[in-house]
């Protein structure tokens, strides 16, 4: 927290009485990584050790100095026990989430029951949760100890500064979707206008988070990766009914909910006119206005802007994901009420935009760490010797610590930057349009080319999740082939090109000296998906069937 107050000189001069009008701000929600979040955490599908990573790497919950503090001092507290065990050097590692997951948990063993000579799975998962859990409050003492203020300073006309041992925070304005997302927190009463926000969100509560998380897993696998086979409305009662949410609520919470509901008028209107808020980007100005600007005054940006542009996104995108969240919450409670909504067309557009946000939460929640896919432009002596250094053939010594950062900062590199953060977040989520879709069984240019720019980058396993969430159109099955190429599985990017390939027509009119062979390495080049706009269809066929013809042999 920060408190600051504006002084007057004058006042001084003057013997004037000195205002006390403090202001106080705070850092955006954190949440305090405790066992019982974790319980929490670990209600969505995955492996234990899997989820246990993924909060511990996430980006700006621990710095790597804290990490690397953590996991030093764990594998000295084993070196002291009695024993065969020996933690691998950290030599042996590229990154730094590869040692954590080769160490922690290591020397938890699968024993056998000595009358039944089975397994004793349950001691082996309570040991792993418990050594897992251990880790966990080691870098959360690190990481506390380390978030005193160093330096205080000015920013701008009115921003604070502040330096901690590894992060540098500046003082913002919040937008309109944290201050709503913290009125919801702080149980502040509502405006007229986002009443059924705030109903939605005591239903939530009301619900529990192990009613909650099941509601989300519901939505993100058996709804947004499921073939849309059946009408949406169809899907969301089928749901609603797997869910049983009578029995499974607090008791007296659905007839409490159903009461409130019925105070609000037209209420599929109300709902529509809060989503188009939720993928709204109010503080968002035109870049090319902002680029000019600086271009003439030459204007250099320092990078640690780009980072807390990032951070604030990322912050921003929780918040709207959270309100987004009880919107879908309300297609399940009110699923067989649907049909006698006015507009039909509402369920599909709250699932497009929570389609979004889930895009880019799930992107801006991956960590990136000093590897091959943050390379840029550079000559092939500077790649070779990266290559060396990579090999401990130079620096062998000093082992050079990673950088640790998120996907979202990597994306927002190439993009345009201003002085204010909040703007340059707002005008980066606006140039991706995503939260531009209206139909959730449909995918539009912006979404196929956020992945494609991605899979670029080369993150194929985040392109590869995110495509799960994607009807299969003809983008879409492109970027799979892709996908399964830099996988190395030609032949099932062979029968995916072969099928995407019969959808553009027939070939007899292509003139082939228009055209050049293309090899499976031009087929994953970036510029190779230009041509799925359908601006030139028959171009894209004879690129397609001449890649699967080569692919085949």
């Amino acid at each position: 927290m920060v408190e600051s107050l504006e002084l007057s000189i004058a006042s001084f001069l003057n013997l004037e009485p000195h205002p006390t009008n403090w202001r106080t701000s705070k850092y955006a929600e954190e949440p305090e990584l405790s066992p019982s979040y974790m319980e929490e955490h670990l209600l969505s599908p995955g492996a234990l050790t899997d989820k246990f990573l993924e909060v511990t790497m996430k980006p700006g919950v621990f710095s790597s100095l804290t990490l690397r503090t953590a996991i030093d001092r764990y594998t000295e507290a084993y070196n002291s026990i009695p024993g065969t065990f020996t933690p691998p050097s950290p030599s042996k590692f590229n990154t730094l989430a590869e040692h954590i997951a080769s160490v922690v948990g290591s020397a938890v063993v699968l024993n056998r029951d000595p009358l039944t000579g089975g397994f004793q799975h349950p001691s082996f998962w309570a040991g792993l949760k418990r050594d897992w859990e251990g880790f966990l409050a080691r870098c959360r003492d690190i990481e506390r100890s380390a978030r005193w203020p160093l330096a205080l300073g000015n920013y701008g006309s009115k921003g604070v500064l502040f330096v901690e041992r590894e992060r540098v925070g500046s003082l913002y304005q919040e937008d309109a979707f944290l201050t709503l997302r913290r009125m919801l927190e702080e149980d502040i009463p509502m405006h007229d206008d986002h009443v059924v926000i705030g109903i939605l969100w005591s239903l939530r509560t009301k619900l529990g988070p192990a009613l909650v998380h099941e509601l989300e897993n519901r939505i993100l696998t058996n709804i947004l990766k499921d073939e849309l086979s059946f009408s949406l409305i169809e899907i969301l009662q089928e749901q609603a009914r797997e869910t049983n949410f009578e029995n499974s609520s607090e008791a007296g919470a659905a007839s409490w909910f159903d009461g409130r509901l019925r105070s609000v008028e037209n209420l599929d209107a109300v709902i529509r006119s809060l989503n188009d808020t939720v993928g709204a980007l109010d503080l968002a100005v035109k870049p090319e206005e902002e680029d000019g600007a600086k271009a003439l005054s030459g204007h250099i940006t320092p990078p640690w802007i780009r980072c807390q542009a990032a951070a604030y996104a990322a912050v921003s995108i929780q918040a709207r994901y959270d309100i987004s969240l009880t919107f879908v919450i309300l297609l399940l409670c009110l699923a067989n009420d649907l049909p006698s909504w006015g507009d039909a067309a509402v369920p599909e557009e709250l699932l497009a935009v929570f389609r979004g946000l889930a895009t880019l939460r799930y992107v801006a929640n991956q960590p990136v760490e000093g590897s091959p896919q943050q390379r840029s432009s550079s000559s092939s002596t500077d790649e070779v010797i990266d290559q060396l250094r990579g090999m401990n053939v130079s620096n062998a010594s000093s082992r050079q610590p990673s950088v640790k950062s998120s996907l979202l900062q990597i994306l927002m590199d190439q993009s345009p930057v201003t002085d204010d953060i909040a703007v340059t977040a707002h005008n980066y989520l606006d140039s991706t349009g995503i939260l531009r879709s209206i139909n959730q069984s449909n995918v539009t240019r912006y979404e196929a080319s956020f992945c494609n720019q991605i899979l670029s980058l080369g993150f194929v396993n985040v392109v590869d999740e995110l495509l799960s969430w994607l009807p299969r159109t003809r983008a879409v099955v492109f970027l799979r082939a892709r996908v399964y190429l830099k996988r190395g599985r030609p032949d099932d990017a062979a029968d995916l090109l072969e099928r995407l390939s019969g959808a553009f027509g027939t070939l007899a009119s292509v003139p082939k000296s228009r055209f050049s062979p293309v090899s499976r390495r031009q087929l994953s080049h970036p510029r190779g998906f230009i041509r799925l706009g359908c601006r030139s269809v028959e171009y894209s066929a004879y690129r397609i069937a001449v890649c699967v013809l080569r692919l085949r042999g």
